[in-house]
């Protein structure tokens, strides 16, 4: 079953390279989504692969998956111009991160970068569409309000539930991606280089710290940390954390009533799980 899978998203996906004049917008829905585009093949290949995720978002992790738009563009400047519109930003970040960026989310919209979607395999498309995807779970989980704090566990989860639903789709060794990760992480923690959760708290700062220590220092070692909380207190659990979102911004408060320890807590066990990991 799972290799069947395969075998269909193998290729949606590679009938995702034609080039069109148009952005397309789908509505995604856990059930029965209204197609709103008018049929161009990049266009549907994406709203397959999206219901695909969306299948193993609310059936196999039990997560839920709010209603969304998922707006696709042909060109970077009319990516562009989305990031501007849906996600405020400013002209010039949003034109910087369009230059890079493959894919988007802000409330209720699905952002994806034609161009630069195209510039990856196919897997990693389902895994950015996935990771993006997660963002939006977060946000119906916390009744739509932005997660300012513990910037490295909105990530990480992210990245958690995108490799988890790649898996379940059958289009990644879940354990061979887990392998890879740790082979680009294990160098930067034999070098003292990983920054302390606090240090990745806000986007900013974030942000500093994978341009000051590089992608691996981010996304992947944020990927165990989330890993090491989702063993140490089950996935409903951190969905918990979620959720006590829609009635607090405070974020180490929800940690510590969530988890029943404080972010230091966590740390120090984490430096113990890190050792263990990268000792093997």
């Amino acid at each position: 079953m799972i290799h069947r899978r395969k075998f269909l998203l193998t290729g949606l996906l590679m009938g995702a390279s034609q080039s069109h004049a148009e952005s397309i917008g789908f509505e995604l829905q856990p059930a029965q989504p209204h197609v709103l585009g008018d049929g161009m093949a990049y266009a549907q290949a994406y709203r397959a692969s999206a219901q695909a995720v969306i299948a193993v978002i609310v059936n196999r992790l039990a997560l839920p998956f709010p209603s969304a738009r998922m707006l696709v563009f042909e060109d970077h400047a009319a990516f562009e111009a989305a990031l501007i519109e849906h996600l405020k930003l400013s002209p010039e970040v949003a034109k910087t991160t369009a230059s890079f960026a493959k894919a988007a989310v802000g409330p209720g919209h699905l952002l994806l970068n034609h161009p630069a979607m195209q510039t990856i395999g196919q897997e990693e498309q389902l895994i950015t569409m996935a990771h993006e995807m997660t963002h939006l779970v977060q946000a119906a989980l916390n009744g739509g309000r932005a997660l300012w704090r513990y910037h490295w566990l909105t990530e990480g989860f992210a990245e958690w539930v995108a490799f988890r639903v790649v898996y379940e789709l059958g289009a990644a060794d879940f354990s061979l991606q887990r392998q890879k990760m740790l082979i680009q992480v294990r160098p930067i923690w034999q070098a003292g280089q990983l920054a302390r959760l606090e240090q990745m708290d806000r986007f900013d700062e974030w942000v500093k710290v994978r341009a000051a220590r590089g992608f691996n220092a981010t996304y992947p070692f944020a990927f165990f940390a989330a890993e090491f909380l989702i063993e140490r207190h089950t996935l409903p659990q951190v969905t918990a954390y979620f959720r006590a979102f829609s009635q607090s911004t405070n974020a180490a408060n929800n940690f510590q009533v969530t988890f029943g320890e404080t972010l230091q807590d966590f740390q120090l066990d984490l430096n113990v799980q890190l050792k263990k990991l990268f000792q093997l």
